[in-house]
């Protein structure tokens, strides 16, 4: 079996608890009707920066990207359910409620279905430790020529970095992340305990600020992380105290949030195949992008025009072996460990994915990389969850460098620009990444000739074709088309130096998706239109 649920339908399964008990839930919900939202005014529910990474990267907002029916989220309330917060991807709420409780949640008004995700009640906190810091980053910089990418004057400014883990213990104390206190690169709403409830991120366990320290770490003639001018989101979403599929969901509504504070690169050096439940665990043939929750909230992420890091799983050496989720997922980058000599350490999870796609996708240094723990010593640490940070740090690099580089530009130039991209096989990908490799790549990449459509939604009836190359693609035919295939209308535009862009009406067509399609002597692409 792969995935293993309990799909509530008629009656509750207790899945041998005591019907009486405090366990976590997910509640999911038939559609969303009755809703205030709608897409036509996405503001209201995506900010300014996350409706600009979308217009940047051609996603238009769907229904998807609603909030939940706010009425159903107090029937429940008001029926005795906590709820812990809701999933606009999944359509859900994640509650917390004795098993009692089901059968009457069950019977209210647009409630598809409930699954049960966590055994227990929410888990309480614990406190935080600090310290000092010593120096040891410039081996693990020029290895991957992060060195010269500062030297390019590129540090991540500008580009929003979300970083997703089991606790930040101590990292609000340490002077090696003072600077980004202090230049106000945690901007409010941006830390944020799905475990725990609250704001408190900064407890629990320092697997994360080892993790952040590797990408935001700076402390002149101590300690140099790869990006560490970007502004940053935290958020706690591992449980280290038990392991259940709760913490899937904690990542999914995570990246929602994300996404709609603008976020341009999440981090999750993360990774989930069992868990204390038996019924829960995945098994290998469910690591194929689509089973796994966390893998489709991935997928989603990247879909909306995020650039999604994951480390790759430290199962090589066990039993398992393969990659964990969200490793799997599609559009994303998945990265494995290697040592200094660029041979793969034998813990890294090795592919391919379930379906057959090489993973992981790239790798990074991965053995021995320095970071600053909770309590602000160095250590030095091996694990797929440092190769992450690295690569994440490059994705920053990169997306500060080409501003109006797709979030696809940027994984596909860091997989093109590495060690082995013209052999990619299951055990390092694509291979080693390098800032260098990824620059020129991507260089060469945005000098091609192309189409771009902006803005998408369509904005006060009109779209605008830019070609990036009149002189490449001084024309280009098109056709208009419903989701059936249906051609609605078509015909040419013309490009120029002096004017560039080329202008369509949808005013007179109904709101809803459509597809625009392009074609030019030396290529074609195909469009989702969003008319609000």
């Amino acid at each position: 079996m792969g995935v293993n649920r309990w799909l509530i339908a008629t009656f509750v399964l207790l899945v041998g608890h005591s019907y009486g008990q405090d366990n976590r839930y997910v509640v999911f919900f038939r559609d969303k009707a009755g809703t205030p939202y709608s897409i036509s005014s996405p503001s209201a529910f995506l900010s300014a920066r996350a409706l600009e990474r979308r217009n940047k990267n051609q996603v238009p907002v769907t229904p998807e990207d609603l909030p939940v029916t706010p009425s159903y989220v107090d029937n429940l309330r008001n029926a005795g359910a906590a709820v812990l917060f809701t999933s606009r991807w999944f359509n859900a709420a994640i509650i917390q409620c004795p098993a009692s409780l089901l059968p009457a949640l069950l019977a209210l008004p647009g409630v598809d279905r409930i699954e049960q995700v966590a055994h227990g009640v929410r888990p309480s906190g614990r406190a935080s430790s600090a310290g000092r810091v010593q120096e040891v980053t410039d081996a693990q910089l020029a290895f991957h020529q992060l060195n010269e990418m500062h030297l390019d004057d590129v540090r991540g400014e500008g580009v929003y970095i979300a970083i997703f883990d089991s606790g930040f213990r101590g990292a609000d104390t340490l002077a090696v992340f003072r600077h980004v206190f202090n230049e106000g690169r945690l901007p409010p709403g941006s830390v944020f305990n799905l475990v725990h409830g609250g704001t408190n991120v900064f407890a629990y366990d320092d697997h994360g600020t080892a993790v952040w320290s590797v990408i935001a770490g700076k402390k002149n003639g101590s300690y140099t992380g790869g990006a560490y001018e970007s502004t940053f989101m935290l958020a706690v979403t591992e449980d280290i105290s038990s392991e259940y599929r709760i913490e899937e969901y904690n990542w999914a509504v995570a990246a929602e949030r994300a996404d709609s504070a603008g976020v341009d690169v999440i981090n999750t050096s993360l990774g989930y195949n069992t868990f204390d439940d038996p019924a829960m665990d995945y098994t290998p043939s469910a690591m194929d992008g689509n089973t796994a929750v966390i893998s489709r909230a991935a997928f989603m992420a990247a879909q909306r025009g995020i650039v999604v890091v994951v480390s790759a799983g430290n199962e090589g050496s066990r039993s398992w072996q393969i990659i964990t989720a969200p490793a799997d997922a599609r559009d994303i980058l998945a990265v494995g460990n290697v040592n200094s000599s660029g041979i793969i350490n034998p813990t890294s999870s090795t592919g391919p994915s379930a379906d057959g796609r090489i993973k992981p996708d790239v790798a990074a240094l991965g053995t021995g990389v320095a970071v600053v723990r909770g309590n602000g010593t160095i250590g030095f640490i091996s694990g797929t969850s440092l190769a992450a940070p690295i690569a994440t740090s490059l994705a920053a690099g990169l997306i500060q460098k080409f501003p109006g580089a797709k979030a696809s530009d940027i994984v596909r130039a860091i997989k093109m620009g590495a060690s082995q991209s013209g052999t990619p096989d299951n055990l390092i990908g694509y291979g080693i990444i390098s800032y260098t490799g990824s620059r020129n790549q991507l260089q060469s990449m945005l000098a091609e000739p192309r189409l771009q459509v902006y803005p998408n939604p369509v904005t006060n009836g009109r779209i605008s074709i830019i070609s990036t190359n009149p002189a490449a693609i001084p024309a280009a035919s098109f056709q208009v088309l419903l989701s059936t295939g249906q051609v609605i209308f078509s015909g040419t535009l013309e490009f120029t130096q002096q004017n560039p862009a080329a202008s369509l009406s949808f005013n007179q067509l109904t709101a809803g998706l459509y597809f625009l399609r392009l074609a030019w002597p030396a290529g074609a692409t195909v469009v989702k239109i969003m008319n609000p």
